[in-house]
């Protein structure tokens, strides 16, 4: 009856075929195991980390780790606790100087569902893409005693990724040792694996670990208003970031509507060759935004970040021109802007400074407004010119008449 037992749950482990949970009896230990037999067939076992982020967006420079534990959790499915001492990762013994882990990079090569290689099992929105990496725990070091299920726990710590989980952070992964003796040695194997949502049911059967990136884009945008405002001078952003993230970690940059190589104008101080340096970029790094990015604006312009984590700290400042009156945020009132792509204007009022949990529409709104001295409204100067002409050629026509009837009238007297 133990040996049938066995042998099905041996068939789950390995095939994930049955369709509910299996109890085992646990083995009594008859004899001593001398470890394991040198032609054990499943010293390793691996498991598979996907990242889905949206579909403009890079993969970070991130590092996922995990902590394989003993479990005891479904001893009533006939499990044995899980022997952690003598587990590898990489050649070492696993431990908090050597954890399991998966590391992305911007490198890192990333799929949509129109190209999803047949090894990838995820499942992706239109606008979403996604990498895979594997890594694998070494368990032929392990001092088994004896056959049967042992039991792990397999827990995933993303605290610093950026990202979340999408079904839970924590599976059980059950290993299979079995009975290799032969007619002169006592020797166990490792038969298989398998690792579960939810104990020992097939229908649980997991091949790991599935986070979503949730990132967010960053507008910032300048508007220039008042009498004397310049509409072509150029002014000077810094987009800064204060959470510390990867120098390498990349950032696209949305230049569609701002001028990549900006001229000098008479109104803008820059050089050309500074703003163009500045401006023409097509991404950013983790480097360049904590030490400060610049960026040149004029009036109408904005610039999209995309791609940055949940929970960055960030601040957008302005270099102050002295004959303006800065102003944060801008109004639908002040606004040119359309960055939602539908029809009218948009306001860009958030604070240009704090902390990213969604998308971020920030600016400024710089105005200058300039007074004639001599109170005349200008927009009535040319009337008044032109009445001024007309009454004077009322006169000199009038004194023109009078005099020619003056002399006109000495002639005919003197005749």
């Amino acid at each position: 009856m133990k040996t049938s037992v066995f042998k099905r749950l041996s068939a789950v482990l390995v095939t994930a075929a049955v369709a509910t949970a299996v109890v085992l009896p646990i083995c009594a230990a008859e004899k001593t195991y001398d470890g394991l037999s040198a032609d054990t067939p499943c010293k390793t076992f691996t498991f598979d980390k996907y990242l889905i982020l949206d579909k403009d967006y890079n993969v970070p420079d991130a590092t996922f780790n995990f902590v394989l534990a003993a479990s005891t959790t479904h001893e009533s499915e006939g499990t044995k606790e899980g022997i952690v001492t003598g587990v590898k990762f990489g050649g070492d013994a696993i431990s908090s100087t050597n954890q399991i882990h998966v590391d992305f990079s911007h490198t890192d090569t990333t799929y949509t569902n129109a190209d999803l290689p047949s090894d990838y099992n995820v499942t992706l929105t239109a606008d979403q893409k996604c990498v895979k990496k594997s890594a694998t725990i070494d368990f032929s070091g392990v001092a088994f005693t004896e056959p049967g299920i042992y039991e792990y726990t397999l827990t995933e710590d993303i605290s610093g990724t950026g990202s979340s989980s999408v079904d839970n952070m924590t599976r059980y992964l059950y290993v299979l040792v079995e009975d290799n003796s032969t007619a002169t040695e006592d020797h166990l194997k490792l038969a298989g694996y398998f690792l579960s949502t939810a104990g020992l049911d097939a229908s649980a059967k997991s091949d790991g670990f599935r986070n979503r990136y949730p990132s967010f884009t960053l507008t910032f945008g300048k508007e220039v208003t008042g009498n004397q405002g310049s509409k072509d001078k150029y002014f000077k952003f810094t987009l800064k970031t204060t959470t510390n993230i990867p120098d390498t970690d990349v950032f696209a940059v949305d230049m569609t509507n701002a001028t990549k190589n900006p001229t000098k104008t008479q109104a803008t101080v820059y050089e050309e060759s500074v703003m163009a340096d500045a401006n023409n970029v097509i991404t950013i790094t983790g480097a360049q935004l904590k030490a400060g990015k610049d960026f040149y604006l004029q009036d109408g312009d904005y610039i999209t970040i995309l791609g940055l984590p949940e929970n960055l700290a960030y601040e957008v400042t302005e270099v102050s021109e002295d004959d303006y009156t800065a102003a944060d945020g801008i109004s639908v009132a002040n606004s040119s802007l359309d960055y939602d792509g539908t029809a009218g204007y948009d306001e860009l009022t958030d604070n240009p400074s704090g902390t990213i949990s969604a998308n971020v529409y920030t600016g400024f709104t710089n105005n200058k407004e300039g007074v004639i001295p001599t109170g005349i409204i200008m927009s009535a100067l040319p009337v008044i010119i032109v009445g001024i002409v007309v009454a004077g050629g009322v006169v000199f026509f009038a004194v023109r008449n009078a005099k020619r009837k003056a002399e006109e009238a000495s002639e005919a007297d003197e005749e």
